[in-house]
This record gives C-alpha cells, sequence and structure tokens, in this order.
C-alpha cells in the first residue's frame, strides 16, 4: 500500500533529500548537434569506402572507419527536388508532393528544419543548387545561404562562420555540394590544386565543350553543353562545332568526362577533410551527429547510349548512393540492410530523442546499436515535362514523360516504363537480379526464374500505390527559373 509522506521517518527523509539533491547535480546530456551533408549527383561506388579503386575520397574513407556505412543506401528518385523532399520529410513523393520542379513541399508535411527549430536547436542551410527554392526545400530554416555553382570551400567557410556565432547553442543543419555535378570539375584545370590534378587523366586534345564550371545566374555557363552530355546513340556520331572546327565525339571524350567526374569527387573530398578538422578544432567532433549522402548518383560509361546525366534513369548507378551515419560514441561498422533516403529523417529524430510517428520512413538506430530491423522495399519513381532521351517537352494537361517506377528489395528489381507500357506490355516492365547481374543488362522479367520475384514486387508496388495519395502542389516557376533549369538539361 502507499506510504503517507507524514509518517516518513527523520532518517528516511535525509535519504529523499540525499537522492534528490544527486539528482539534481548531475549535469543534462548535452543535445548533439546535427549535420546533414549532401554531396550532389555522388554515386556510392566512386568512393574508395564502397570498393572503387581510385583514391577519390581518401577522408570520407578515414570517416567510414568511425561510422555505419550503408552498403545498399538508396535515393528515392534520380533528381535533387524530390530526393531533398524525401530526405527532409521522411515521406515518400506522393506524399511530400515534389515531384518535379516547381512543386511544392506540402506546408501539412513537417521538415527536418521545422522539427528541429521547435525543438530548440538553431538551425541553418549552405547549400549550392540553383533551383532549390522553387520547391521550398529551404523551407524552415532559421539562416539560410545560396551559393549557387561556388566550390565547396566557399559554403564550408559560410558555414563555419555561422556555427560560430551561435553562443554555444546545438544547431542543425544541411549543408549541400555541387562540385561533382555536371559539369565536372573546375573553370579551369591549372585551377586544380596539385594533388587533385594528380589524380585525374588530363587531355592534351581540347574537350568539346565549354567548360566554366561556376557562374552566376545572371550569366549562367553551367550546363550551356547539355547536348554533350546526353548524348544518345541517335547524337553520338553528329558532328560537333568547337572552336572554329567540328569532329565527332568519341570513346576519349567519354572517358575525359568520367575522370572529371572523379575530379569533383576528389575536391568535394578534400573540402569535407578540412570541415571535419575544423569541428574537431572547436571541440565539436564529439557532440555532432554527422550523416553524409546524395541525392542520386550519375550515369557516366554504364549505357549503350554514352550519358552524363541521372534523372532519366532508375539504374543503380543512378539510384544508389552512399549514407555513411556518425553518432557520438559510436565504432565503424558495415550495414548490409537495405537503406532509404525516406529512413535519414527518423533515424535523426530517434537519436535527438524528438517524436516522429508520422513519417513512412524508418529509423536506422536499431542497426547501429547492432540490433535487427525487417526487411525493407524501396520504392523510387521518375518523371519529367522535359524529355532526355527524345528532346520531347509536354505541353499543359499532357502527362508526364520519361514516368518510370522501381520497387527493389536490395537483391530484386523490378522497372516499370509507362511510356513503354502503353505501347507493349511485354517491353514496359524489367526485373534485375542485382546480385548476378549488378549492371542491370539481362532482363529477367519474362524467364521461369523470374516469374516469382516479379509476381512478388509488382503485387507490393501495386499495395503501395494504393496506400498513396497524391498530393503535388505545383507552383510557378520564373523565366528565369525556366532558362536555369533548361540550362541544366532539367
Amino acid at each position: 500500500m502507499p506510504i503517507s509522506i507524514h509518517r516518513l521517518s527523520l532518517g528516511a527523509w535525509l535519504v529523499v533529500l540525499l537522492l534528490f539533491v544527486g539528482a539534481c547535480s548531475e549535469p543534462a546530456r548535452p543535445r548533439a548537434n546535427v549535420l546533414l551533408i549532401t554531396v550532389d549527383t555522388l554515386r556510392a561506388d566512386r568512393l574508395g569506402c564502397y570498393g572503387y579503386e581510385r583514391d577519390t575520397s581518401p577522408n570520407l574513407d578515414a570517416f567510414a572507419k568511425e561510422c555505419a556505412l550503408f552498403e545498399r543506401s538508396y535515393s528515392m528518385a534520380p533528381f535533387t527536388a524530390p530526393s531533398h523532399a524525401s530526405l527532409f520529410t521522411g515521406l515518400h513523393t506522393s506524399s511530400h508532393g515534389v515531384y518535379y520542379w516547381g512543386h511544392k513541399v506540402d506546408p501539412g508535411a513537417p521538415t527536418l528544419a521545422e522539427r528541429f527549430a521547435k525543438a530548440g536547436w538553431r538551425t541553418g542551410a549552405f547549400y549550392n543548387h540553383p533551383s532549390v527554392e522553387s520547391c521550398d526545400l529551404q523551407r524552415g530554416f532559421q539562416h539560410t545561404e545560396a551559393r549557387y555553382y561556388e566550390p565547396a570551400a566557399d559554403s564550408i567557410d559560410a558555414l563555419l562562420g555561422w556555427i560560430d556565432g551561435g553562443a554555444g547553442q546545438p544547431f542543425a543543419t544541411w549543408l549541400h555540394l555541387w562540385d561533382v555535378h555536371r559539369p565536372y570539375g573546375w573553370r579551369d584545370w591549372n585551377e586544380l590544386p596539385a594533388e587533385f590534378r594528380s589524380k585525374v587523366q588530363r587531355r592534351e586534345m581540347s574537350f568539346a565543350y565549354e567548360e566554366e564550371r561556376y557562374g552566376s545566374p545572371t550569366e549562367l555557363a553551367v550546363g550551356r553543353g547539355e547536348q554533350f552530355y546526353n548524348v544518345p546513340q541517335s547524337r553520338q556520331r553528329q558532328p560537333i562545332a568547337f572552336a572554329g572546327n567540328k569532329r565527332v565525339l568519341d570513346e576519349r571524350d567519354w572517358q575525359f568526362v568520367a575522370d572529371r567526374y572523379d575530379g569533383g569527387v576528389r575536391y568535394a573530398d578534400a573540402a569535407l577533410g578540412r570541415l571535419f578538422a575544423e569541428l574537431e578544432r572547436r571541440g565539436l567532433w564529439e557532440n555532432t551527429v554527422i550523416v553524409i549522402t546524395s541525392d542520386h548518383g550519375e550515369t557516366l560509361l554504364e549505357r549503350d547510349p554514352c550519358w552524363f546525366t541521372h534523372d532519366p534513369f532508375l539504374y543503380e548507378e543512378a539510384l544508389r548512393v552512399p549514407l555513411l551515419v556518425r553518432v557520438p560514441g559510436g565504432a565503424g561498422m558495415r550495414i548490409p540492410d537495405l537503406a532509404r533516403g525516406i529512413d535519414v529523417l527518423p533515424t535523426l529524430l530517434e537519436h535527438a530523442d524528438l517524436p516522429g510517428a508520422d513519417l513512412q520512413g524508418r529509423s536506422l538506430m536499431p542497426l547501429l546499436r547492432g540490433e535487427s530491423l525487417p526487411p525493407a522495399l524501396l520504392w523510387a519513381q521518375t518523371q519529367t515535362h522535359s524529355a532526355k532521351e527524345s528532346a520531347r517537352r509536354t505541353k499543359p494537361g499532357e502527362p508526364w514523360l520519361e514516368q518510370r517506377e522501381c520497387v527493389s528489395d536490395g537483391r530484386f528489381k523490378i522497372v516499370i516504363d509507362y511510356e513503354k507500357l502503353a505501347v507493349e506490355k511485354s517491353t514496359g516492365v524489367a526485373l534485375y537480379d542485382l546480385q548476378a547481374d549488378p549492371g542491370e543488362r539481362k532482363n529477367i522479367a519474362h524467364t521461369p526464374e523470374g516469374l516469382p520475384h516479379i509476381q512478388r514486387l509488382m503485387r507490393a508496388g501495386d499495395e503501395f500505390r494504393a496506400s498513396q495519395r497524391s498530393n503535388s502542389r505545383k507552383g510557378t516557376l520564373s523565366e528565369e527559373q525556366r532558362r536555369l533549369l533548361d540550362s541544366l538539361g532539367y
């Protein structure tokens, strides 16, 4: 039965008082800072910690040794707008509503910035992509700095300055780097640091596009050579005018572009290495949760039409991204479980003891603690108003172009191409065994061994679509934003 406080002896009261004083004197554990880093267009397999043979990522490789590396991590879409919206909301595209540029994040979907700001964190965003605002991806951040096309070093300097002005308040911030996005590399080869230049192959002949790596939004040079990046077979043999001459691009050009991509990875890695050192010098390293990932990958030399792009496709090179999660006190581990962009926010919220029951992703914290989670499925999609494969454009009221969906359990993956499906059902669905065929060259959708897997994944896709509500909040793009997106190939 309960004991009345009026009947406690003097000795019992002293014990209670000592316990109370002891509890009050124990300092509260400081809330951890949160740093989410997205390196635009960074595919997982171009990092040493994911098995790449080139020395593109010495700092990230060292970082991976003290964090959780997810071996099978995927973005939710192969381009920036919907994939970042999923990272920030923990929701699928059909729930946050950002299908394409100009669509706004659903106001009813709280973002990472809004959740942490409401709980008392100081929030800031430092990004380089020129179209973030068209989708309200910066919504909820108390401080924002947009440095379009500028190198990583500038954004990192701005971030560190903002951190220094915070008077010790815990921060939750997003750092976005553009350096790996096409066109790859700096304005001029000679501007690259010597140790960076030595890691890629230099071509003595000029490459057939204007390679101004960074430019102002009003004098846009990035993307001016879009036709040299997206080179389907119909355009591969067309002579290209450059410096008063015409010639046909060849395999040396393709390799040169891929080398330049690696150079961008090497530069971003060096910049992140400096950021890590500065956080440690400021005494912030041990109390900061750091997540490094990407919004999507990039097709380089994998496809027969020589593409240097991402958004038309749902192949592994466009969807599989790095995911490195470092929590204070954590140790290095490699996790084979499937991880998705929608799982990042729930993970951060659980670590911060903040609610996240309304999310469609799941926290990965149990895996970081050595526990297990039930198998998950990836559901990703892409669609556009401006098709890369055919240069077609939609008119108001017309359906999407290049609309594709995929469902994957990490081993088997189906890809549904809705345009092909409408013409001939047999070519509209592909099934790949990612273990036996990691390059996705053999469609086994119509084979006896593929039948049970395609039935299972198609059923899962049907169940998923039935559970989702369509929520596309279309906005209006300004003429400047339209020109900018055209120049970037969107």
